[in-house]
């Protein structure tokens, strides 16, 4: 044989030499068909809530306006009454109403009740989502018409 005409070489070529063995890929494919799943229910577990609290923020909205009649009359009993009716029903781990300087009204935790709650004051129209004692809650101003706030009221969930 002369040199021109020499055996190939057995040689692998560039593409060849990037494949993986299909272990390897089958295992690359699980983690990142893993991590997208970890994403999807991260961002819909955030969607869900965000809808949870937006829900809960309409109903302290109905509440309050449900109250405002009972506050502004100052019938404490009948107020009262209606907090436990409605925590009871509905299943809250406590609700609170307040006037607009703190001074609890009606309340379904009977060792505050008549005791001025400083994070109660000067209450905000607008529904504030909070915690206390490690649990979610909302609370809500207790409004007559426009901007004429009469009290506060404090909704606290399980979970």
């Amino acid at each position: 044989m002369s040199n021109e005409e020499k055996e190939p070489v057995a040689t692998e070529s560039a593409a060849n030499q990037a494949h993986m063995s299909p272990a390897k890929r089958m295992v690359v494919l699980a983690v990142v068909f893993f991590l997208l799943l970890m994403v999807v229910i991260f961002s819909g577990n955030v969607r869900t809530r965000a809808q949870v609290t937006q829900e809960r923020m309409n109903t302290a909205r109905a509440i309050s306006k449900a109250l405002v009649d009972e506050v502004i009359q100052g019938e404490t009993g009948r107020l009262r009454l209606s907090v436990e009716t409605i925590a009871k029903e509905a299943g809250y781990a406590s609700m609170t109403v307040t006037d607009k300087d703190g001074l609890v009204l009606a309340t379904t935790d009977r060792t505050v009740a008549g005791q001025i709650r400083d994070e109660m004051k000067n209450p905000k129209p607008d529904p504030v989502s909070v915690r206390v004692g490690g649990l979610p809650a909302i609370r809500k101003a207790i409004v007559l018409g426009e901007n004429n706030i009469q009290g506060n009221l404090e909704i606290v969930f399980k979970k």
